[in-house]
C-alpha cells in the first residue's frame, strides 16, 4: 500500500486545472495530422548554469498526460546544472509531447 501524501492529490488537482485552461479540447493541429498511436523522443536542454528546479512537476505532468511514458534521469530538483547539460531524456506519445 502506497503512503497517502495529501500534497499528491493538491498536485495533481494543479496540473489537471492547467491543462484544462492550455490544452482544452485539445490541439487541432496535433489532432489532425500526428498518428495518435505515435510516440517520439525528447530532452530537456540545460541552456545556462544554475540549479534545476520543476524535473519532479514535469514528471507528474507527462505521467497525467501520458501514463505509459518512459524517463531517463541525469540531475534531479536541486542539482547544479551548466550550459549543454541534459536534464532527462522523455519516450512518449508524440500528442503528449507536444
Amino acid at each position: 500500500m502506497q503512503p497517502y501524501h495529501p500534497e499528491a492529490v493538491l498536485i495533481e488537482d494543479f496540473i489537471t486545472r492547467c491543462l484544462a485552461e492550455d490544452i482544452g479540447t485539445g490541439d487541432v493541429t496535433t489532432l489532425a495530422c500526428i498518428d495518435p498511436t505515435s510516440r517520439s523522443k525528447g530532452k530537456l536542454l540545460v541552456k545556462d548554469v544554475g540549479i534545476i528546479a520543476g524535473i519532479e512537476l514535469a514528471e507528474a505532468i507527462f505521467r497525467h498526460v501520458d501514463p505509459t511514458v518512459e524517463f531517463e534521469f541525469f540531475h534531479r530538483d536541486g542539482d547544479a546544472v551548466h550550459d549543454g547539460d541534459v536534464a532527462f531524456f522523455v519516450e512518449c506519445h508524440t500528442h503528449a509531447l507536444l
